[in-house]
């Protein structure tokens, strides 16, 4: 269609008006590229694919959240790229969507009453397997299970032996009538991603160790069996 018709009909307030009965940015991104059609068969098309559509709806309405965007992780996934784990979440989120959409349109429900929309609901791809494992693996976008795999299971729990080793010595050092003097704090706490205890200023040349912080009144060392680090 000629684009001073289009301006005249304000087709764009039309787009508008339109992308607000939308649920998902990705509706609305649609709304905004759809383009009038002068073609008699094509138009006929939309018509019925309308039709449909609305009887669908006045049938039951699905309940769909908010569909986030994975063009970009997909075209990560095809590079063999790694994803984040807010990515692994979206994508998980889009075949969850897909299976509810699948089960809504397809349950009980005369589908050659919509051939037109039953085109675009079968091309729909849903593995709740696939769903169930992200699930299972991801606590959220920062954060991996344990049960994400035995390796890490291994790793972690490794590694709260060792936390749990440093505390001890720690807590030796902050009682021990060598060095309990010299602490500001009877604390222990983290500093630049270390364990630390806060050691009185004037007793900083007393304490073997390295400074990781410092304010007005403390040093802060990390305490280990040799001394500090």
């Amino acid at each position: 269609m000629n684009l001073k018709y289009i301006e005249k009909l304000e087709y764009s307030n039309i787009l508008e008006k339109l992308s607000n009965y939308c649920i998902t940015e990705l509706g609305k991104q649609f709304c905004f590229a759809l383009c009038p059609s002068s073609n008699k068969e094509e138009v006929c098309y939309l018509l019925q694919q309308t039709n449909e559509a609305i009887k669908l709806m006045v049938q039951d309405k699905p309940s769909i959240i908010n569909i986030p965007n994975i063009d970009y992780s997909l075209k990560m996934l095809e590079s063999s790229s790694i994803l984040t784990l807010k990515s692994i979440l979206e994508l998980a989120q889009v075949l969850k969507t897909a299976f509810m959409l699948k089960n809504y349109f397809y349950f009980e429900r005369d589908i050659n009453e919509f051939p037109i929309v039953d085109s675009y609901f079968s091309q729909l791809y849903a593995n709740p397997s696939i769903v169930k494992t992200v699930e299972d693996c991801i606590i959220d976008e920062n954060t991996l299970s344990d049960s994400a795999s035995t390796k890490l299971s291994s790793i972690r729990k490794q590694q709260r032996k060792l936390e749990e080793t440093i505390k001890e010595k720690l807590n030796h050092f902050l009682h021990s009538s060598t060095y309990s003097k010299y602490v500001q704090e009877n604390v222990i706490t983290i500093r630049n991603n270390r364990y630390v205890i806060p050691i009185k200023e004037e007793y900083r040349s007393m304490v073997k160790g390295f400074v990781h912080d410092i304010s007005t009144s403390r040093f802060y060392c990390v305490y280990r069996a040799n001394g500090c680090i």
